[in-house]
C-alpha cells in the first residue's frame, strides 16, 4: 500500500505561471488553498477504497468445511475445530435423565413415560422402546414406574417388529423375527404385562405378509386350545393362505435349490389343508400344476403342520 499513500501535510504542487503574467508575491501558494486540500484528500480516499476492494476480490477463497465421519461439520485438512463452533444437531430424540423424586429414595420415571407417550402418539416405536428399556436399567427406579415402563417397552418393540421390512427369500431374517416375537411374548408373560394373544398376533402378522410369523402364532393358538380348525373357519382359511404365501415366495428361488423345494412342500401342504377343511382355496394346486405337473403322484411330500393331524369326514 506504500506505493499509493500520500505523505500527510506535505502535498507540494508547482504553480504554473504565464510568461506574460508573473505571480503576485502577495497571493498565497496554490497548495495552501482549502479547495486543493479537499480535492487531494478525496483522491486519496478513493484510492484506498479501490485498493481494499481489489484485495477482497482477488484473494484466494477459503477452503470449504468438510463433513467428518461422525456426520458433524469439521475443519478442512484435518484441522481441529475451534471451540464454540456449533456442530450438527443430533437426529435422535434427547432422553431426559431420570431424576430422584423429592422426598423419596428412588428415581422417578415419570418424565420418561411422558416422553414415551408423545413418541407413541407419533408412531416412533423404536425410539419409544429404546427410552423405556434404558430407563428400566436405572438401579433405583421407583417400583411404581417399572410396570408401566415395561408395558411401554413390550408394546413398542412389538409394533416396531411388525413394521420391519424383510425380503421374501431371507429365511434367516424371517426366523429372527419369529425368535424375537417368542422372546417378547415370554418377557410380557414374566413381567405380568399385556401382550396380544396368539391369534391377534397371527392376524397382525398375516396382514403385513409376515407369513412365517403368522404360521407360528396360529400353531401356538392351536397348541393352547385357543383355536379349533373346524369351528374357527376364518382362522383356518388364513392359515391355508399363510402356507400358500410361503409357497409363492420360496418358489421364486432358483429351481432345484433347497429353498425352492421347501416352497413346493408348502404348496402341497396348503392344498391338502384346503381340501381337508373344504375352504375352497385352489391357489396352491394351480401353482403346483404350473411349476410341476397335474399328476399329484409326482408332487413332493407336503410340509408337516399340526393341522394335518385333525381328521375331517368329507365336506358335507
Amino acid at each position: 500500500m506504500s506505493n499509493w499513500r500520500t505523505p500527510v501535510g506535505k502535498v507540494q504542487r508547482e504553480t504554473l505561471r504565464s510568461p506574460q503574467q508573473p505571480s503576485p508575491s502577495s497571493e498565497p501558494p496554490a497548495s495552501s488553498s482549502p479547495m486543493a486540500l479537499m480535492i487531494g484528500a478525496g483522491v486519496a480516499a478513493v484510492l484506498i477504497v479501490v485498493a481494499v476492494v481489489s484485495i477482497l476480490i482477488f484473494r484466494e477463497p477459503a477452503a470449504p468445511t468438510a463433513l467428518n465421519e461422525t456426520g458433524t461439520i469439521g475443519m478442512p485438512n484435518g484441522a481441529a475445530q475451534p471451540a464454540g463452533l456449533p456442530t450438527a444437531a443430533p437426529t435422535s430424540v434427547p432422553t431426559p435423565a431420570p431424576t430422584p423424586t423429592p422426598g423419596e429414595e428412588c428415581t422417578s420415571g415419570q418424565p420418561q413415560l411422558a416422553l414415551i407417550a408423545d413418541l407413541v402418539g407419533k408412531g416412533d416405536w423404536v425410539q419409544a422402546a429404546t427410552i423405556a428399556n434404558v430407563t428400566l436399567d436405572v438401579a433405583d427406579l421407583c417400583d411404581r414406574d417399572r410396570r408401566p415402563l415395561t408395558q411401554q417397552a413390550v408394546s413398542s418393540v412389538w409394533k416396531a417388529l411388525l413394521q420391519e421390512k424383510f425380503r421374501p427369500l431371507d429365511v434367516d431374517g424371517q426366523q429372527s423375527m419369529v425368535d424375537r416375537y417368542l422372546a417378547l411374548q415370554a418377557r410380557a408373560r414374566d413381567a405380568g404385562v399385556e401382550f396380544p394373544s396368539s391369534l391377534q398376533s397371527a392376524e397382525e402378522a398375516y396382514s403385513r405378509s409376515q407369513f412365517l410369523l403368522a404360521k407360528v402364532a396360529v400353531e401356538q393358538a392351536l397348541a393352547a386350545a385357543e383355536y379349533q380348525p373346524e369351528l374357527d373357519r376364518d382362522i383356518t382359511h388364513m392359515y391355508v393362505s399363510t402356507l400358500y404365501g410361503l409357497c409363492a415366495w420360496y418358489t421364486t428361488a432358483e429351481q432345484g435349490s433347497e429353498l425352492y423345494q421347501h416352497g413346493l412342500a408348502y404348496c402341497v401342504a396348503s392344498n391338502e389343508l384346503a381340501e381337508q377343511f373344504c375352504t375352497g382355496q385352489g391357489e396352491a394346486a394351480t401353482t403346483l400344476n404350473s411349476q410341476l405337473t397335474s399328476d399329484r403322484q409326482r408332487w413332493p411330500e407336503a410340509a408337516r403342520t399340526p393341522l394335518q393331524s385333525y381328521a375331517r369326514a368329507g365336506c358335507a
